[in-house]
């Protein structure tokens, strides 16, 4: 038998939360808001070095939700920055947004693309490096329409970024990047999911205000009036990422690794 060491993933920066958190009433201030975060129970991630295809690394990981729903077909107009927009619909100028965005995650960053559209609600690019034209292409092919599967899209994407936290042996940073433009539910819960399992959220929310519920649990959250505001925002997630402080993540506590029963 093999030796397992496990890692209890503590992902979040506790002060960047405030509001609503699930099942604790309608508002709590920071300090409660902190007292609540401390209390969660952290899930135990274990990783097996055994497992097929794990390999010791610490390339970033960014599993990027777009919004293709029926709203995103809206003229951009509502937005208060873009009274005189170039882009027919808001869809149009967020796919602008997500190419700009998409110029600034290296190469050797793992990306994934979920898309909820007309056609869509699903995974379309899975979670690799040098995918960028893959991801372009499917952005670029995006037809709005339908309703907004937000929480679901997140716990998916947390899966998929729980996976390759073990693949990567617990190295690593990880990342859902939320582009939308409309409310849904479920958002606590699948935002604590995320949270108790080390994964950072920062949420782009177009033409929404301060008010999106999301807010609440971003490590980020960009309230983007308009389009160029929009990609602020979402290079905004990349730059942060590349500040020293962040090249380690901190919310790993390793715990060391102690032989089986029998002491092989």
């Amino acid at each position: 038998m093999t030796k397992r060491s496990e890692l209890t993933a503590l992902g979040f920066t506790f002060f960047a939360i405030f509001g609503l958190i699930a099942g604790c009433g309608p508002s709590m201030n920071e300090d409660e808001v902190r007292a609540r975060l401390e209390k969660l129970e952290h899930v135990q991630i274990s990783i097996e070095p055994t497992l097929p295809g794990a390999q010791a690394s610490d390339v970033k990981n960014y599993f990027a939700i777009f919004d293709g729903s029926g709203s995103m077909c809206e003229p951009p107009s509502r937005c208060t920055g873009e009274k005189k927009s170039d882009f027919p619909s808001k869809v149009d100028g967020a796919k602008w947004a997500m190419e700009e965005f998409l110029k600034k995650v290296p190469n050797e960053d793992n990306l994934a693309l979920y898309i909820f559209d007309h056609r869509h609600q699903e995974e379309i690019v899975p979670l690799g490096a040098n995918n960028r034209d893959q991801v372009l292409a499917a952005i670029r092919a995006v037809t709005c329409g339908g309703g907004t599967p937000l929480a679901g899209s997140m716990n998916y994407g947390t899966d998929r970024l729980g996976e390759q936290y073990q693949r990567q042996l617990g190295g690593g940073q990880y990342n859902i990047v939320v582009v939308t433009d409309g409310e849904a539910n479920g958002i606590p819960e699948a935002a604590e999911y995320a949270i108790v399992r080390g994964i950072q959220i920062h949420t782009i929310g177009l033409c929404l205000g301060q008010d999106h519920e999301l807010k609440s649990y971003s490590t980020t959250y960009r309230a983007a009036d308009s389009f160029q505001d929009m990609v602020r925002g979402l290079q905004a997630i990349v730059e942060k990422e590349e500040e020293p402080a962040a090249k380690k993540p901190t919310y790993l506590q390793v715990i060391t690794p102690t032989p089986t029963p029998n002491g092989q």
